[in-house]
C-alpha cells in the first residue's frame, strides 16, 4: 500500500503544480481549445509520470566489495521493494489510511454508475427524435437539457415550446468536440484522487472549458447574445443536475456570460502555456530519473537503495526450483520483523554480510562486460527458514541466476517475525548490484 501512496502523493503534487500555472496564466485566456488541451494533458501526464523512471547511466565505483547505503529504517532496507518504509506495527497507516482511501474510491465508483443508471434509464425511456449529428430525447422529467455523447436530453414540455435552436446548437457542439470522453476521463481522475482538491479543481476547470467552446459556438452561428443567455436563465431554478454529463446551463454563469462577449486574442497565451514545459521537465527529472545503472522501467520508487556490489572473481553454481507457495497469509510489516543471524550477528547488516561474503560475480558475466541490478524476492516461514525465492525484476540470466543462487544456499535460520506474538510468514525483497570496477570494464 505504501507503493500506492508513494504514487498518489507523486501524482497529486504534479496535479498540483499544473494546475496552479494554469490558474495563474491561462484561466482568463480566451483559447479555449488550447486550454482544454493543456488541462486534459497535464492531467493525464500526472498520472503517468510517476508510473515510470527512466534510469541515467552511472559509473560505478573502483573497489572489490562496496556498501551503498541510505540512512533509511530497518524496515525498509530489507522491504524496500515492496514499499514497506512505515515503522512495524503502524496500524494507522499499514490499516486505517489504505482502507479509508479504498472506501472513497468506492463510494465515487458507486456514485458514478448510479448516475450512469439513471442517464441511461432515461435514453432507454424517452422519445426518440433523430437530428443532424445527434438524438434527441425527450423526457417528461423536470431536468435541464444535456448531452451524453451522441445523445440530447431535453424536457419535453421545453421543445413544445420551441425556440431552443440555441440549445440544440450548444448541446450538438459538445458532441461535436467528444466532452464527453472528457467528462469520463474527469471522472475517472477524482475516483482515483477523490482525497484531492486539485482532481476537482481540474474537473471544475475543464467543464467551464466545455461550456466555453459550446456558448462560443452559439455566438458563431449567430444568435443574439442576450437571447441567449436569457435561455440560459431560464433552466437554472429547481432543477435536478447530473454531475458527470454536459448541462446546457452550468454553473459559473457570470463567468460564462464574460466569455461570450470577449472575443479578443491575447498573444501571450500561447506563449504562457510554453510555460508548462519547464514545469513537466522539472516533475520528470524529480519523480521519474534517478542515476543507477538500467533502462526504462516500472517506477519501484519505495525501493530502499540498500545495495551491495560485488567484482568477478569466481564462476557461481545454479540450483534447485522454487518452492510452490503456500495458503498462508504472507506479511510485509510485522510487529517484530525476522533477524537474520550471521556469524552471531544479528544486526541489520547480517543479510548484507551474508550476500558479500557468498554471491560471486559470473564468469561469463565478467567476460562480457554485463553489470545490472536483480531484485530478489523470498518468504522468512515461521521457522526461519527461507523459501519461495524468485526473481521479481531481473538484469541477465547469469546475473539473475548468481542472485537466486545464493538466496537458495542460504541454510542460516532467521529469528521469525511475529504478529500479535504469533510467528508469522513475511515477505523480504533484497536488491542486488553487479558491477565491474573500471580496470575490469577496459579489459573485459
Amino acid at each position: 500500500m505504501f507503493q500506492t501512496g508513494h504514487y498518489l502523493l507523486e501524482s497529486g503534487i504534479s496535479l498540483g503544480l499544473f494546475y496552479l500555472l494554469y490558474w495563474l496564466l491561462l484561466r482568463k485566456q480566451t483559447f479555449f481549445g488550447l486550454n482544454r488541451l493543456i488541462l486534459l494533458g497535464t492531467a493525464l501526464l500526472s498520472l503517468v509520470i510517476p508510473l515510470f523512471h527512466f534510469s541515467l547511466p552511472a559509473s560505478p565505483q573502483e573497489g572489490s566489495i562496496l556498501y551503498v547505503v541510505e540512512l533509511l529504517t530497518w524496515e525498509v532496507t530489507e522491504t524496500g521493494l515492496e514499499g514497506v518504509s512505515q515503522p512495524a506495527g503502524n496500524i494507522l497507516v499499514s490499516h486505517l489510511l489504505p482502507a479509508v482511501y479504498l472506501s472513497g474510491v468506492i463510494f465515487f465508483f458507486l456514485r458514478f454508475l448510479v448516475q450512469v443508471f439513471h442517464i441511461v434509464s432515461l435514453i432507454r425511456s424517452g422519445r426518440k427524435l433523430q437530428t443532424d449529428h445527434a438524438v434527441v430525447i425527450l423526457t417528461s422529467k423536470d431536468i435541464p437539457a444535456f448531452s451524453f455523447f451522441r445523445w440530447i436530453v431535453v424536457n419535453e414540455k421545453m421543445w413544445e415550446k420551441g425556440n431552443i435552436s440555441g440549445m440544440l446548437t450548444h448541446e450538438k457542439e459538445h458532441i461535436r468536440r467528444r466532452h464527453s470522453f472528457d467528462i469520463l476521463f474527469l471522472e475517472l481522475l477524482t475516483m482515483i484522487h477523490w482525497f484531492n482538491p486539485f482532481a476537482w479543481l481540474y474537473r471544475i476547470s475543464v467543464k467551464q472549458v466545455h461550456e466555453y467552446q459550446a456558448d462560443r459556438e452559439v455566438i458563431r452561428q449567430g444568435a443574439n447574445t442576450l437571447h441567449y443567455q436569457n435561455l440560459i436563465l431560464q433552466q437554472i431554478f429547481g432543477q435536478q443536475f447530473f454531475r458527470f454529463v454536459n448541462h446546457f446551463n452550468q454553473f459559473h454563469l457570470k463567468k460564462r456570460f464574460t466569455m461570450m462577449t470577449d472575443n479578443r486574442k491575447r498573444k501571450t497565451a500561447a506563449w504562457r502555456s510554453l510555460a508548462l514545459i519547464p514545469a513537466a521537465a522539472v516533475l520528470i527529472a524529480l519523480l521519474g530519473f534517478n542515476s543507477k545503472p538500467g533502462g526504462m522501467a516500472w517506477n519501484q520508487s519505495s525501493v530502499a537503495d540498500t545495495i551491495i556490489q560485488i567484482t568477478a572473481e569466481n564462476t557461481p553454481q545454479t540450483e534447485g526450483n522454487i518452492p510452490s507457495d503456500q495458503e498462508e497469509e504472507i506479511f510485509f510489516v510485522v510487529e517484530d520483523m525476522p533477524v537474520f543471524v550471521y556469524k552471531g550477528d544479528t544486526s541489520q547488516n547480517a543479510f548484507r554480510h551474508y550476500i558479500a561474503e557468498n554471491l560471486v560475480y559470473p564468469e561469463e558475466a565478467h567476460k562480457q562486460g554485463i553489470e545490472g541490478k536483480v531484485y530478489v524476492q523470498f518468504i522468512v516461514e515461521k521457522d526461519g527458514k527461507m523459501s519461495n525465492a524468485d526473481i521479481i525484476r531481473g538484469a541477465h540470466e547469469l546475473l539473475d541466476m548468481e542472485a537466486l543462487r545464493v538466496i537458495k544456499e542460504c541454510q542460516q535460520v532467521w529469528i521469525p517475525g511475529r504478529q500479535r506474538g504469533k510467528a508469522v510468514r513475511v515477505a523480504f525483497t533484497f536488491p542486488i548490484v553487479f558491477a565491474l570496477n573500471g580496470s575490469e570494464k577496459e579489459t573485459s
